[in-house]
């Protein structure tokens, strides 16, 4: 019996990792998309492009379903002839108008931050600034929200604590 429950719990286990590393692609947002869930996860792609020089904004906006810590990292590609500088990046929440600025600095081609305290059910902007030379340039980013881990630890101690219950309640169901 021992061994058949064994069996089934690392079949269980197997299932689980091969569905998690399922080669399903992360969607990609641009400016242009409505409001997207981001959800915890393996999150999304963010990414545009410009032919021509000059300064540009784009927003992204996303709810985020699932409260924890925003990672994200964004990476510029320049074009023959040109550059992609990121000059700018902020956060807003819509609900509360709350503005937190993750960038201001001097313009640079790569950015990994982290920002602690999405709400889950709000819904955000995603503000990106962007300088281009003459010849254009694109950039593309990963957006990830990340729970708070449960520490490796707990499920053993319900677990503990579950079964120390159990044999108390048996011990005074047969006392009685």
């Amino acid at each position: 019996m021992k061994r058949r429950f064994a069996v089934f719990v690392a079949a269980g286990w197997l299932a689980l990792g091969i569905s998690a590393a399922g080669a399903t692609p992360l969607p990609q947002h641009s400016p242009a998309d409505p409001l997207w869930n981001l959800d915890p996860g393996p999150g999304v792609f963010i990414s545009n492009s410009f032919d021509g020089g000059g300064s540009h904004n784009d927003t992204f906006d996303f709810m985020a379903t699932g409260s924890g810590t925003l990672g994200l990292v964004v990476a510029a590609f320049n074009q023959l002839g040109g550059f992609l500088n990121i000059t700018s990046l902020e956060i807003v929440d819509v609900g509360t108008s709350t503005t937190t600025s993750l960038f201001s600095g001097p313009p640079t081609d790569f950015i990994s931050l982290s920002f602690s305290g999405l709400v889950s059910g709000h819904e955000y902007h995603l503000n990106l600034g962007t300088t281009t030379g003459d010849g254009g340039g694109s950039y593309i980013g990963k957006l990830r929200i990340s729970t708070v881990p449960l520490p490796e630890s707990l499920p053993l101690l319900m677990t503990g604590i579950g079964i120390l219950i159990l044999a108390m309640l048996r011990k005074r169901f047969t006392a009685a």
